[in-house]
């Protein structure tokens, strides 16, 4: 199966195109090294380092180009901007990179019939919740920059599922 993993020189997104290499699966490996590191992606049998692209999500037409080029099925969306005092300090980036930049790699699935996209969420966006355990469709929203960037891109996500029928799945993983 060809499969993009966007953030993929990170620590969640090096082990998981590990994981799928070990599969067999065909990889697109894309990370902007902002926050990813070349360390993650050296494995005692596989030096990913000379195959990812160095590429940004917020450049749509990249990730168009990418999708369609390498006929990517499925995506797994990890790249993202995380750490909460950066989203704090710069809350416009953040935006651009976790909410502008997972519609860039919803509209290149949707453009090229990527089937599936998995989508790196975050339990963070329960910061304000009292009520436990905490009812999906009744907890107050959240405050802070980085959980907002996520549960707004997890709107995003929906839409697209709910227009286009592209199957996507939020995970919102705790820390990790």
């Amino acid at each position: 199966m060809n499969i993009l993993v966007t953030g993929a020189a990170g620590f969640i997104g090096s082990q998981l195109a590990y994981r799928l290499y070990q599969e067999g699966h065909i990889l697109t490996l894309v990370d902007n090294f902002s926050y990813g590191k070349e360390d993650n992606l050296v494995f005692p049998n596989k030096d990913f380092r000379t195959e990812v692209v160095r590429a940004d999500i917020r450049n749509g037409e990249q990730m168009t180009d990418l999708v369609k080029s390498n006929d990517i099925e499925v995506i797994f969306h990890i790249a993202g901007i995380a750490p909460l005092p950066d989203n704090q300090s710069r809350p416009g980036e953040a935006v651009e990179v976790n909410v502008a930049g997972t519609v860039n790699i919803l509209e290149a699935a949707r453009l090229h019939g990527s089937t599936r996209i998995i989508f790196a969420s975050t339990n963070a966006i329960y910061e304000n919740a009292t009520a436990f355990p905490t009812v999906e469709d009744d907890f107050p929203s959240p405050t802070l920059i980085y959980p907002n960037t996520k549960y707004t891109a997890e709107f995003f996500c929906r839409s697209y599922a709910e227009c286009y029928g592209i199957p996507i799945t939020a995970l919102r993983f705790a820390n990790v």
